[in-house]
């Protein structure tokens, strides 16, 4: 991707750790940067010291501040967790279609995602459940362990707006959501993709973030269940 974009001053707001080794990093934006974000899924180019990469937005559309998710251990990611509440940082508009929400509202919609890119799942099942289609939403979370899942908190939250979420968990072998109780110990590692074909439902629009064979095996997958080639979405 080129860099070559216009950059605006965003300012460090905040940060709070959601847990799963990852923070919440929070950005004041400008009019022009808030008034860019317009579909969940999009993303930013964020530069600070020399260090530059690109972030998916986790927050709501059309709103300060912007919202992203950061695990140490990356050297943009790092750089960007050691600058204080305050600071300046040079930011895009934001970037990228996104998911079209607009055109699934009141369809189901399937969200698989990795734990690492759970940002844009959190953008659009929060819009989601905004147009009341909570119900008619269902989140599959692919991690390693269950202590590497972030947001534990606004997950229960979710479910209680009727929100379906399941969490994969390819280390562990368990496919089930937490709050059920129980395990269900696998032979096999499961990851996101093995799921969807119990998520989906003929009418349903899939959207995906996460590696690229993840992507690719979701899209595969979804063309064998006779999914719409136009809502198989991925924000990549």
């Amino acid at each position: 991707m080129s860099t070559a974009r216009a950059s605006y001053v965003a300012r460090v707001a905040g940060r709070r750790d959601v847990g799963g080794g990852m923070t919440l990093f929070a950005l004041d934006v400008p009019s022009a940067l808030r008034e860019s974000y317009v579909r969940p899924g999009q993303y930013a180019h964020l530069t600070r010291v020399g260090e530059a990469g690109y972030f998916v937005l986790g927050s709501r559309e059309k709103r300060s501040p912007w919202e992203i998710v950061l695990r140490r251990g990356g050297a943009v990611a790092d750089v960007l967790l050691a600058s204080p509440v305050g600071l300046d940082i040079a930011a895009t508009k934001a970037i990228g279609s996104g998911f079209p929400i607009d055109d699934a509202r009141g369809h189901d919609v399937v969200m698989l995602v990795t734990a690492g890119a759970i940002a844009a799942a959190r953008a659009v099942v929060g819009r989601r459940i905004e147009d009341g289609d909570g119900p008619k939403t269902r989140l599959v979370i692919g991690a390693r362990a269950l202590h590497t899942v972030p947001f534990e908190d606004e997950l229960e939250a979710i479910r209680a707006a009727g929100v379906a979420v399941r969490i994969v968990l390819s280390g562990e072998g368990s496919t089930d959501p937490p709050q059920a109780g129980r395990r269900e110990h696998q032979t096999d590692p499961r990851y996101v993709q093995h799921l969807l074909d119990r998520e989906w439902t003929p009418d349903a629009w899939v959207f995906v973030a996460g590696s690229d064979a993840m992507v690719r095996d979701v899209k595969s997958t979804a063309h064998d269940l006779g999914a719409l080639p136009e809502r198989v979405i991925s924000n990549t």
